[in-house]
């Protein structure tokens, strides 16, 4: 197993340990989690990606015609996969907005990992699947009249 961090260590290892890494122990632990870290894990079988709750670091990916790549570097996959088409909707919405919304970035096929949600490629089958872990924790506070 290869493991590939940034952030805060002791998440991390926590994250990791006695994990057996199915998509609902992975959404039980990151819902839990409320430190900033970003984390990459790749195994024989499987590549798993996964940010905190605000991306504190940006985790890249390309998917493509049965390739995967994955870093906190999108240049290093721009420049290892020659990345040269542009996504011009992408660069209409930076240009009107300063910024790129949802997971396009600047550049076809070149994609970022959004908030709440974490990826896992299985190698086997050549599947990229996108898994949310977002979970609403509501109060329910009763307000009397008056203090409306």
């Amino acid at each position: 197993m290869n493991i590939y961090f940034a952030g805060c260590k002791k998440t991390v290892l926590n994250f990791i340990k006695n994990n057996n890494f199915a998509n609902n122990e992975i959404i039980e632990r990151l819902n839990i989690v409320n430190e900033f870290f970003s984390l990459i894990i790749e195994t024989q079988s499987y590549i798993l990606c996964f940010s905190d709750f605000c991306r504190s670091f940006p985790i890249f990916y390309y998917h493509k015609l049965n390739k995967f790549y994955a870093s906190n570097d999108a240049r290093l996959i721009k420049k290892k996969l020659s990345l040269t088409k542009l996504n011009l909707k992408s660069i209409d919405e930076c240009i009107l907005s300063g910024y790129t919304s949802g997971k396009d970035t600047l550049y076809e096929n070149l994609f970022q990992n959004e908030a709440f949600v974490f990826l896992r490629f299985d190698k086997k089958n050549k599947k990229l699947s996108e898994n949310k872990f977002f979970y609403y924790h509501k109060k329910i506070r009763k307000i009397s009249k008056k203090k409306l």
